[in-house]
This record gives structure tokens, sequence and C-alpha cells, in this order.
């Protein structure tokens, strides 16, 4: 995810990335605008919720891989959040928060 400050030239953050990025206008706590950018392309989204979605649905749909800064975060998001289990390596951090996780919501279920 990328913070930029509100009046901040877009195009220049959008030219410079390759892959699926949210971008917010504003700053930590006041989110004035959220957008996808992938490719010079950017899509206004109306929340980050929808951004992060949006971005996560692009990786997976176009196949591209995700960029090792955030590979964790994404892993997360795929196997726990859209429960998609694909036959690859999973970080170690990963496994043990999503078993960690289902082990609270068991208790809780219970």
């Amino acid at each position: 995810m990328v913070l930029c400050q509100a009046g901040s030239p877009l195009e220049d953050v959008a030219r410079a990335i390759a892959h699926p990025v949210v971008v917010c206008i504003g700053s930590r706590g006041n989110l004035l605008q959220t957008f996808v950018v992938l490719e010079g392309q950017v899509t206004e989204c109306p929340s980050l919720l929808s951004a992060v979605d949006r971005a996560f649905k692009l990786h997976f749909i176009f196949n591209i891989a995700y960029v090792s800064a955030s590979e964790h975060v994404w892993q997360l998001l795929q196997k726990l959040a859209y429960t998609i289990h694909e036959n690859s390596s999973t970080y170690a951090c990963v496994t043990d928060l999503i078993t960690y996780t289902r082990s609270k919501r068991r208790r809780i279920d219970l």
C-alpha cells in the first residue's frame, strides 16, 4: 500500500507500478480517496477494503506474482479470507497465524 499526501500527483505513482497496488490519498487515519493502480491504470475504489479486495483479485485473475515485500500479507488474505489453497509454499508465519486464528474461532463457536 502506498500512502500519498493530498495533492500528490497520482500519475507519477501509477507509472512506476507494474503490479496491483493500493494507493491511498490522505493521512493515516484520515483517508480521503483510495485507488488500485496496475500498469498505469488507476481505478478509484469506495473504501480501503474494496481496494484491497480488487488488488487481490487482480493478482489472482491475471496470475501476477505477489511482490516479495508483501507476499506474506497477500498469502494470509488468500488462504484465510478467500480460502484459496494452492499447492505453493507458504510462509511459516502465515501458517501459524491461520492455525492460531482457527483455534480461537473454534473456541468462540463452542
